[in-house]
């Protein structure tokens, strides 16, 4: 059983042949680092799922400033959100996505391409079960991010990455938290003082 077979078994146990079924769609890629794994106003074709390695997704302003939404790397820290390197609003949609998702280090992927994981679903009840919770669980993720942003100072945006996130500081350059914070690295510093 691959990784990401273990993973969407967390959801719904497949059975062994759905399983072979799922994995005969999977593919590996290998990004290096720097390299745009999804470039903004490209539709998401594919979801991607960080076997080592770490990217990030982030999205240009009308200003030309960037912000970064989600990291991605799979290890013992990683939550939903983390394993996905993925616009689900442009790959459910087939819509242009707003996001780039860079590769900051050399990336081993797992992929699933959209005309072959959308076909998937209508296979058999278990693949329809695991796509509902994966969708449920984007959907908690990205109500959470947005809601932080929403309606927490920055002070209180880092005192909740503290509480909730902490290895982040380890695993990436401050100005990528910075940007994930909604606050420049200047700001940033000042609150790690404040604090």
């Amino acid at each position: 059983m691959n990784t990401f077979s273990a993973f969407m078994n967390q959801f719904v146990c497949l059975s062994e042949e759905n399983r072979m079924v799922m994995e005969s769609k999977l593919r590996t890629k290998q990004y290096v680092k720097g390299e745009l794994m999804l470039l903004q106003g490209n539709i998401c074709d594919k979801i991607i799922f960080i076997v080592k390695g770490r990217s990030r997704s982030y999205y240009t302003d009308f200003t030309g400033k960037t912000f970064t939404w989600y990291f991605h790397f799979n290890d013992h820290h990683s939550r939903f959100e983390n394993f996905f390197a993925i616009d689900y609003q442009s790959f459910l949609t087939q819509t242009p996505s707003k996001l780039n998702v860079e590769a900051l280090t050399d990336i081993e992927a797992i992929v699933i391409d959209y005309k072959e994981a959308i076909p998937l679903t209508s296979l058999h009840v278990d693949f329809e079960k695991q796509s509902k919770l994966v969708t449920e669980q984007a959907y908690i993720a990205t109500h959470n991010r947005s809601l932080s942003l929403l309606t927490l100072s920055a002070s209180q945006r880092y005192e909740q990455l503290l509480a909730e996130e902490p290895y982040l500081l380890h695993k990436f350059a401050s100005h990528y938290i910075a940007s994930y914070l909604g606050v420049t690295p200047q700001s940033l510093s000042r609150i790690k003082g404040d604090i």
